[in-house]
C-alpha cells in the first residue's frame, strides 16, 4: 500500500506473515515530507495479530491514525524526530 496523507503526516500501514503462527503482524511507517527533508519511522504492535493480510493492514492504517492523532493532540513527542 501505498503513503496516505493523514494530518499533514504520510502514513503506510504494513504487515507481516508469521508461517509458524498462521498469523499477520501489525505495523506501519509515518513519514514527514517537508521540502528537501524527508524522514521516516516505522513501528511495529509485536503483542497483535490478524488472521488475514487485510486486517492487518486495516489496524496498521488505524495504528498509524492514532500515533499521529496522539503526536497532535497530545504532545506525546514520539514523532518529534521527523520534524526537521
Amino acid at each position: 500500500m501505498d503513503f496516505l496523507e493523514y494530518r499533514g503526516y504520510l502514513v503506510q500501514p504494513n504487515s507481516h506473515f508469521y508461517p509458524e503462527m498462521n498469523k499477520w503482524g501489525i505495523g506501519f511507517t509515518v513519514a514527514k515530507n517537508s521540502g528537501a527533508h524527508f524522514s521516516s519511522t516505522t513501528f511495529t504492535l509485536p503483542d497483535y495479530f490478524c488472521d488475514t493480510e487485510e486486517d492487518a493492514l486495516y489496524h496498521g492504517l488505524e495504528a498509524a491514525k492514532h500515533r499521529v492523532n496522539a503526536h497532535l493532540d497530545n504532545a506525546d513527542g514520539t514523532l518529534d524526530a521527523l520534524e526537521p
